[in-house]
């Protein structure tokens, strides 16, 4: 768990620097023979069964040794370090609808499978889908350009390498705890304005009778925690309207001081300079969290990933092409209602 000093330094194994970990083998974990089998005929069964993938659930995807061993790992990824990386998903035996129902069969066992867009699509792929990154409404991961350090509106959120790119498709992670103590101790005037709301965009997806936009803080502190919500493709793509004001020198100096943190080198960590590999999986702690990851440019035509989120607990009534997520509530702590502008 996590303990909060007088100065708002948070103390616990979220926070964490790259260069303490990066040759650590404790993020790691390797998928065994009885694993895979065990994916592999959950996977039969399903389609055996006539189950739709949207419909798979934990009691319908048994993992007999694996399910226990994600049940750890999530305790892991939510009260400890944050995320992990896995190793040895049968993608190379497994057709595409096969390896799908075992992505999101294996996330059924982390948490409930949630909306990625707007039209109710639980799955996401990042592929250069040779869409126009100048669209404020295109999501960046269908383009070919680099995807700034962000977090990501869900509890958990996983990612599958499908196919090694050519060139490009390097994965970063670092600790947005680790990022706000440094901000504390080099600009507590900016930590002070990244705690303040700031107008965001919500890209083409507007719940009816809502603004294009919404105000949303980058960090908060609730209960004991430290939470995290930031993706600046939504901070640049407000500045369109005209109703919304242009960011401050303190609100661009802030941003740009978080991001160049994440960036400098002993505080990123999983990025070592080599391309990510097929068979990878990464399972990490989201927003309402505090995680910060980043991907650079993909490989034109080229799938890197295929990435799902996922919440414990019940997740209220979701409306496709409403993007309404109500009644939200996390292992019984009710903390998301600090993110509602984002979802209603």
């Amino acid at each position: 768990m996590f303990t909060q000093r007088q100065t708002n330094i948070f103390e616990g194994p979220a926070n964490w620097k790259g260069k303490d970990i990066r040759e650590s083998d404790e993020w790691h974990f390797h998928l065994t023979d009885t694993h895979v089998l065990e994916i592999v005929e959950a996977v039969e069964k399903s389609m055996q069964d006539g189950i739709d993938i949207i419909d798979l659930t934990k009691e319908n995807f048994e993992l007999p040794t694996l399910g226990y061993e994600l049940e750890r790992l999530y305790e892991d990824v939510i009260n400890g370090r944050g995320f992990f990386v896995g190793h040895g998903m049968p993608t190379a035996d497994l057709n595409r609808e096969e390896i799908i129902r075992a992505w999101i069969g294996m996330g059924t066992h982390l948490g409930d499978p949630l909306p990625q867009n707007a039209k109710g699509h639980i799955l996401g792929h990042v592929k250069d889908l040779r869409a126009d990154p100048t669209d404020k409404n295109q999501r960046t991961f269908g383009t070919s350009e680099r995807q700034p350090y962000h977090t990501d509106n869900c509890d958990i959120v996983g990612l599958l390498c499908l196919k090694t790119p050519k060139s490009g498709g390097l994965f970063s992670l670092t600790s947005s705890y680790a990022v706000y103590e440094e901000m504390l101790k080099r600009r507590p005037d900016l930590l002070k304005v990244l705690e303040q709301p700031i107008v965001q965009d919500r890209r083409g997806e507007v719940p009816e009778g809502k603004q294009d936009t919404y105000e949303m803080a980058a960090y908060y502190q609730h209960k004991g925690r430290l939470l995290s919500v930031i993706d600046r493709n939504y901070v640049k793509a407000a500045q369109v309207h005209d109703y919304v004001q242009p960011l401050t020198q303190d609100q661009n100096d802030a941003l740009d001081m978080m991001e160049a943190i994440a960036e400098e080198d002993g505080f990123f960590s999983i990025s070592n300079g080599s391309l990510v590999p097929s068979r990878l999986f990464i399972i990490i702690r989201c927003s309402t969290r505090g995680r910060l990851m980043k991907i650079t440019k993909i490989s034109t035509r080229c799938v890197i990933t295929c990435g799902c989120g996922y919440r414990r607990g019940p997740v209220g009534n979701y409306t496709p092409n409403s993007k309404k997520v109500t009644a939200k509530s996390i292992l019984g702590r009710n903390v998301v209602e600090l993110f509602y502008p984002a979802f209603s």
